[in-house]
């Protein structure tokens, strides 16, 4: 059994539920884990266009991802 550290759905919806929480920077562990786990080119898309992120988008971390 996959551990849910690699999962990517488990790690995008952590991260989703962290900023509706908003614990904008709590959410970055978890999207950068996505990135590892998940095809690059994919994930820098969902998180250039899903509006959930929208106030990570001045982070430098979360601009290393897109």
């Amino acid at each position: 059994m996959r551990s849910i550290r690699t999962i990517p759905i488990v790690l995008y919806n952590a991260a989703s539920v962290s900023v509706l929480l908003g614990k904008h920077y709590g959410a970055m562990p978890f999207l950068e884990q996505d990135a590892r786990v998940t095809d690059r080119k994919t994930a820098a898309g969902l998180l250039e266009h899903d509006r959930e992120f929208e106030s990570l988008k001045h982070l430098p971390r979360f601009r290393a991802l897109i």
